[in-house]
């Protein structure tokens, strides 16, 4: 016996009690995760204004409010400058796009002023091999950059990291990006401020140390 699904008009799903619904071993419903899911060549977030960011060679257009834009060009292996002084975007909850080739993302969010979150849980950054400027959102000390999720994954090639005028970065966003980064090829600096440095505990200093980073 078969459940015919076609004359259901409204499902209500009790918070918190079903996990999901399966008819005849398939999956219909999935309670959705209590993170976002990176989606396969999408770039998602939030911008208080209409933006544009520069991929490879295709200039995406993203709206102001909740966005979901879909990338379909060619594997990417430059991120540099990609989302150079767009004052409009205010965070990125999902970056679905495919960066392991891709060799520099040198003033990737540079100029930012009003990004508040990034979202890079899937990113491999393994064949970057410069990173500049990536996120300076501002040379002022008043950036709005607080969080960092998913870290940096894989990179180690590249000769600096720095997030010394990220003063609103979160102690738990550097140490995410710290245990997400690969052992160095050669010596390279991972670049804070001094209230930043003053915040890492030895054991959190020593995973840096220990993977051939030099703490500047």
């Amino acid at each position: 016996m078969s459940l015919d699904l076609s004359t259901i008009k409204k499902w209500v799903i009790p918070e918190g009690e079903v996990q999901s619904v399966t008819v005849n071993g398939v999956v219909i419903w999935k309670k959705p995760a209590d993170t976002p899911v990176t989606q396969a060549n999408h770039i998602k977030g939030t911008a208080n204004a209409e933006f544009t960011a520069k991929l490879g060679d295709v200039t995406l257009t993203f709206p102001a409010g909740n966005f979901d834009v879909e990338y379909t060009g060619a594997q990417l292996t430059t991120m540099a400058s990609a989302f150079y002084k767009q004052a409009g975007l205010t965070s990125i909850t999902s970056f679905g796009v495919d960066t392991s080739k891709v060799t520099s993302i040198v003033n990737f969010m540079y100029g930012n002023s009003n990004l508040v979150s990034l979202d890079f849980s899937g990113c491999d950054f393994s064949s970057v091999q410069a990173a500049a400027g990536a996120f300076c959102t501002t040379y002022s000390h008043s950036d709005a950059l607080t969080t960092i999720k998913g870290g940096l994954s894989g990179l180690h090639n590249c000769s600096q990291l720095s997030f010394e005028y990220c003063a609103r970065l979160t102690h738990d966003s550097i140490v995410a990006v710290i245990n997400s980064l690969g052992t160095c090829q050669y010596p390279t600096s991972f670049i804070l401020s001094d209230t930043q440095k003053a915040s890492l505990s030895a054991t959190e200093k020593a995973v840096l140390v220990n993977k051939g980073w030099t703490l500047a």
